[in-house]
């Protein structure tokens, strides 16, 4: 956020105070707490105080020895003798490289780590009757508390503590930095400490011919560098070339206040400092305000909607126009994606500087298209009559269907409804989504994000799109990797701009992790199939990685028993018949009819 209004400014630093992750409450990120201190003036002092602590040195570094016995300590050379009864814990904090030495009379367990106010990292742990540690002091900082050193972080506490006026050992961290810096923006930030002109000559010569300079993120790196370069009489050119190239860029709101909080002092900016609310939703007949805020001098504005102008004067005072609506009649009933064209000409430079304030209009369904005429009306406020005009834009606001019901949902969207994934733990898979634009117009600068608890979970490609032209599809690649048992839910996120509006939409993801099925012989057991069959009152059939048919214990697996005695019998039997058969069409009826009365007669005399 960018204010120069002393009420604003401190209206921001009362909700950041209150806010649960707020640097100044909780542990965050290096970057982060630098970023804070840059912001909150008010808050510097807290937050230098963490910001110090996460440099990569050895203070707040601590020993805790566990067991018992006697031992000599050396901490650099300087020896002392210790009894150690189950623990003890020394303060071996130093300002330059560490070297310890501990020999004991019996076996002892020595846990080195950091510790400063609710934060503790642990850097090494060693058992035996002798232990060495040595720690080298780096005058630098990584992503967190005490981490490895990375050059992005560096360069951001540095320039955070120079201008809070808390840079202590400057050679030191500048000797680091100058060894280590590979981006514009680190080597930016040693030309501002250093004022180095080989440092500054690779700066322009590193400038593009359109004026910035390229990074994974051109823009935030050209504020960044600007930022740094702005007061040097060489770097001039160079800096009117970026401020140019930085002003013709649509940016979303973020983006947008981190080009303006570097790249553009107080002075820079225009008259109107502030104009509310930042996005109108209203409908046919129904009204809304407008407030405009001039802290400078006297100018005119012009505003246009739809097919309504009007100019004002806005002196030094806050203004509220009202706008009413006319009946506003459409054939599909669709709302109306519009905007508020303000232009005003500055004096001092004698530029015209414009606005846009997107406008959502829900309109009436007809059987032919009607938009009337606005009526536009203007009213000095004061700040009592503030919070009634935003109460009374609220209300009216939720008269109408919900933007990203009615609108967004419809035409920025994943192609598929929701995302299920099962895979085994320790394993990896890949999801195909589409991200489609139906709107008539390009979306730009597109973000595709997930939610914190998918993080080592997901990792999206890519994950930022420059431009999704309209009714375009573009494929997005989930990589989901499966390395914690158990079902995990979130959501995937896309943002985008659109005619200086962010939307977004999303999907929801499921991720369940099971454990991966063992081979058989790893259950104890066998495959059973093939004239074998498992024994339901030994053990039972399980599915394997590598059969579906395995018999656990082993044991259980039983051949099956044939019934041969009675195979053969049939088979003898059948046999016979078709001898009989053979014979019988071989003699005259006659003889067959004396033939079966002799076999007859045989066979009724015969005892078994």
């Amino acid at each position: 956020m960018i204010s120069y209004e002393d009420e604003t400014r401190k209206k921001a630093e009362s909700i950041y105070r209150k806010r649960e992750d707020a640097c100044i409450n909780s542990y965050c990120s290096t970057e982060n707490l630098a970023l804070s201190i840059l912001a909150f003036p008010n808050f510097r002092e807290e937050l230098t105080k963490k910001l110090k602590a996460y440099e990569r040195t050895n203070k707040n570094l601590f020993l805790e020895i566990k067991g018992e016995g006697k031992c000599t300590f050396s901490k650099n050379n300087e020896t002392t003798n210790l009894n150690v009864n189950k623990s003890l814990i020394i303060n071996i904090s130093s300002d330059g490289n560490i070297n310890i030495r501990i020999n004991c009379t019996e076996n002892i367990t020595a846990r080195f780590f950091y510790s400063f106010e609710n934060l503790t990292k642990e850097i090494g742990m060693k058992s035996g009757k002798s232990i060495v540690f040595e720690r080298e002091s780096k005058h630098c900082w990584g992503e967190g508390f005490k981490d490895e050193c990375k050059e992005k972080e560096t360069s951001l506490a540095l320039l955070a503590l120079k201008i809070s006026k808390e840079l202590d050992d400057v050679d030191k961290a500048l000797l680091w930095l100058k060894n280590n810096s590979r981006s514009y923006e680190a080597k930016a930030v040693l030309y501002y400490l250093s004022k180095d002109n080989e440092t500054l000559n690779e700066l322009l010569n590193s400038q593009a011919e359109e004026g910035f300079w390229l990074s994974n993120n051109s823009l935030e790196t050209t504020a960044f560098v600007v930022f740094l370069l702005r007061n040097e009489e060489k770097a001039r050119n160079a800096v009117l070339k970026a401020e140019e190239w930085l002003k013709s860029k649509e940016l979303p709101t973020e983006q947008l206040a981190f080009v303006l909080s570097f790249a553009f002092p107080a002075t820079e900016i225009e008259p109107i400092l502030s104009i509310w609310p930042g996005l109108i939703k209203t409908k046919s007949k129904g009204s809304f305000n407008l407030i405009l805020n001039n802290k400078n001098i006297d100018t005119i504005v012009n505003l246009t909607l739809l097919n309504s102008t009007t100019n004002l004067t806005l002196k030094k005072e806050m203004k509220t126009v009202k706008f009413q609506m006319p009946t506003i009649k459409t054939v599909d009933g669709k709302p109306i994606l519009s905007k508020i064209l303000i232009s005003y000409r500055n004096s001092l430079d004698d530029k015209t500087y414009f606005y846009e304030v997107p406008v959502i209009i829900f309109t009436e369904k007809s059987n032919q298209s009607y938009v009337g005429e606005i009526n536009i009306t203007e009213e000095l406020l004061n700040r009592s009559k503030i919070e009634e005009i935003v109460n009374e834009s609220k209300r009216l606001e939720n008269e109408t269907v919900n933007i990203n019901e009615s609108i967004i949902s419809s035409k920025f969207y994943f192609a598929e409804n929701n995302i299920s994934v099962n895979l085994t733990k320790d394993t990896e898979t890949v999801k195909e989504i589409y991200l489609r634009n139906e709107f008539e117009k390009d979306l730009f600068n597109i973000e595709i994000s997930k939610s914190s608890n998918l993080i080592g979970f997901v990792e999206i490609v890519p994950n930022y799109i420059e431009r999704l032209k309209a009714k375009e599809a573009r494929k997005v690649i989930l990589h989901i990797k499966g390395f914690s048992l158990g079902k995990r839910e979130g959501m995937i996120k896309a943002t985008a701009s659109y005619d200086s509006i962010t939307i977004e939409t999303s999907i929801p993801i499921e991720i369940e992790v099971k454990e991966g099925l063992k081979s058989c012989s790893e259950m104890n057991g066998v495959e059973c199939s093939d004239g074998y069959y498992c024994d339901e009152n030994l053990g039972s059939l399980k599915i394997a990685s590598d059969t579906d048919m395995c018999c656990v214990p082993a044991s259980a697996c039983k051949k099956v028993k044939t019934k041969s005695l009675g195979i053969a019998i049939i088979a003898f039997l059948i046999a016979i018949l078709l001898i009989l058969l053979i014979f019988i069409k071989r003699k005259s009826k006659r003889e067959m009819k004396d033939y079966l009365k002799e076999i007859s007669e045989k066979y009724r005399t015969r005892t078994f």
